[in-house]
């Protein structure tokens, strides 16, 4: 009843406005479906992701922005539905083992699950989401068409390098073994591949022995080896599987040059 309530409101309050009695005056019922659904999902986006998930500077972040929560979930979760299940899933009880964004969690902890919310209304935010381009913050926007993957470069501490906890050491030589054996016949085996190395290698970043600047280089390790993984997940050709998985070992390779063991 609540959601009900809710979405009646909503949809008022969006109909009434003289913004949205233009925008909707020339378009089919439909399409006015569609446009109530999305400010719809929108309010409900602001009133209960943007408090912690739209931060107005760097200093004020206590959780990832919203767009980079659909940067990491749409190329693992691409069906609408699955993306939906898996958003709400994460929201109502957050956990290590499903973490698609393990520099986050360690950076700011585990979110506080969110049971409270409807899962209608959860369901609606996750569908926006998915279907809409979200919104930056604005420092965000001023670096908008940079890779992230080139910010942030890797260091060495004062001419030598990290040391980084065994466990960590274990799993990065664990990825290279799972490249150097991978054999694909079909762009789907490198998708699942994809999900498979990027769930081994989220030690890297949850492992708590690596603290201060060693954990904030082996963050900056990891984003670059992230994105890669995440390109996998989504590859539409063997060919362009190949050319992801070549980056992937070559970064790898170059774990080695900045850590080693403590």
């Amino acid at each position: 009843m609540k959601i009900i309530v809710l979405i009646l409101a909503l949809t008022l309050a969006s109909c009434d406005s003289v913004n949205n009695r233009n925008k909707l005056k020339n378009v089919s019922n439909e399409d006015k479906k569609i446009v109530i659904k999305r400010d719809i999902g929108y309010e409900l986006t602001k009133q209960y992701c943007y408090i912690c998930h739209m931060p107005k500077s760097k200093e004020s972040m206590i959780a990832p922005p919203l767009f980079r929560v659909k940067e990491h979930y749409k190329p693992s979760y691409p069906v609408k539905e699955e993306f939906i299940k898996a958003i709400v899933n994460w929201v109502q009880n957050p956990n290590e083992d499903k973490v698609m964004m393990p520099g986050a969690v360690r950076k700011f902890n585990l979110m506080p699950s969110q049971t409270y919310i409807p899962v209608d209304t959860l369901k609606l935010i996750a569908a926006y989401i998915f279907e809409n381009e979200i919104e930056r913050p604005g420092f965000h926007n001023r670096n908008r068409n940079r890779n992230r993957s080139e910010d942030n470069p890797i260091t060495l501490d004062n001419g030598a390098k990290w040391k980084v906890g065994n466990k960590v050491f274990a799993t990065v030589a664990k990825l290279q073994k799972m490249v150097d054996s991978f054999e694909a016949g079909s762009s789907s085996d490198y998708q699942e591949f994809g999900k498979k190395i990027f769930e081994s290698s989220k030690v890297i970043l949850l492992d708590k022995e690596n603290k201060g600047e060693t954990w904030e280089q082996l963050h900056n390790y990891f984003n670059k080896l992230e994105g890669d993984m995440h390109s996998l997940i989504g590859v539409k050709s063997v060919d362009e599987g190949e050319l992801i998985l070549q980056r992937i070992n070559k970064k790898l390779s170059s774990f080695s040059d900045y850590f080693e063991k403590s």
